[in-house]
């Protein structure tokens, strides 16, 4: 197994237990293995986690990935004088004035969905043997076609974007 696919592996891995209870790993592990999610219960996976999840949990989890040695302006880069505006789940930097939400820059960027069923999609893509298909992702999420589309389109470019950064490394 190449060097990326085991740390991208470790890193699905870690997220996913921090976030979800065992029972619903092992339920999505079942859905990815599958060449169709139809022949599962896969519309129950988002019935499962739903009890579970926690929206402040998954931004505090994106918070500490994103910026490990605290909040950093996006536009100016500075560090100091970011000011959090708890209301609207935004920041506000001293430095240029810019406003910024967790999700700018990112893949979640622009999108309403909670962040718990985009890290559920990630991790079924990330899982999966095979490519996971936007119907399959619509089944497990309980979204629309439309929405899993979006959640492919912008899932599949970022993972193909974290392999050749580490090929780049040096690390496959």
């Amino acid at each position: 197994m190449p060097q990326s696919k085991k740390i991208t592996q470790m890193l699905i891995q870690e997220a996913s237990l921090e976030l979800f209870p065992r029972p619903v790993i092992e339920e999505a592990k079942q859905v990815a293995a599958q060449p169709d999610a139809r022949t599962t219960q896969s519309m129950d996976l988002a019935a499962l986690v739903s009890p579970f999840h926690s929206e402040e949990k998954c931004r505090a989890y994106l918070e500490h990935l994103r910026w490990p040695d605290g909040v950093r302006c996006p536009r100016c880069d500075a560090s100091r004088g970011i000011s959090r505006i708890e209301k609207r789940r935004q920041f506000d930097c001293d430095s240029c004035g810019y406003q910024f939400s967790l999700r700018v820059g990112t893949i979640f960027q622009d999108s309403h969905l909670p962040l718990w069923k985009w890290f559920l999609a990630v991790y079924v893509m990330g899982e999966s043997k095979k490519s996971v298909s936007a119907n399959q992702l619509k089944r497990l999420l309980g979204i629309s076609y439309r929405t899993a589309w979006y959640l492919c389109q912008r899932i599949r470019p970022a993972m193909k974007d974290e392999v050749l950064e580490l090929r780049a490394l040096g690390s496959v």
